[in-house]
């Protein structure tokens, strides 16, 4: 059939086990932040609570995954700028506190990641910078030193 809109300015949703709600960031971008929010799959109703989200040019700021009936995890910062990703517990009309599952590492930011339909268990997917020294020896146009 043809495609309904349901809401606009969304993306990276994610369906509820129930497959009654979903949650996705909403927002102008990455530059400038965003919000996450959830909707009612029926007629794409906002729900009353929204959790704003850091701006972020590089990573997924915001990318959801439900972890159990009642709890939604994202990537989010922590007070020390280090990507992650935390979990809130929501009813339809509140939500809980932050918890902490898994990243946050100074050197390799969280990208992605799935939850076990229980919660339980995350698998992560991380950005890890190469750094490197190198020797070159030999290169035109400049005079080897005699002392090593």
């Amino acid at each position: 059939s043809e495609p309904t809109p349901l809401v606009a300015g969304v993306n990276l949703p994610d369906l509820s086990p129930t497959g009654e709600l979903f949650a996705a960031p909403a927002g102008a971008g990455q530059r400038t932040g965003r919000d996450l929010r959830g909707y009612r799959l029926s007629d794409g109703t906002p729900l009353p609570w929204k959790i704003s989200l850091p701006a972020s040019i590089t990573l997924a700021v915001g990318r959801t995954r439900w972890a159990g009936a009642d709890r939604v995890a994202y990537v989010d910062r922590d007070e020390s700028g280090y990507f992650g990703v935390t979990a809130r517990r929501f009813s339809e009309s509140s939500l809980g506190e932050p918890e902490r599952l898994a990243g946050f590492d100074p050197l390799s930011p969280t990208e992605s990641f799935d939850v076990t339909h229980d919660g339980s268990r995350v698998v992560l997917s991380v950005r890890n910078s190469v750094l490197s020294i190198a020797v070159a020896d030999n290169v035109p146009g400049i005079t080897a030193s005699t002392q090593r």
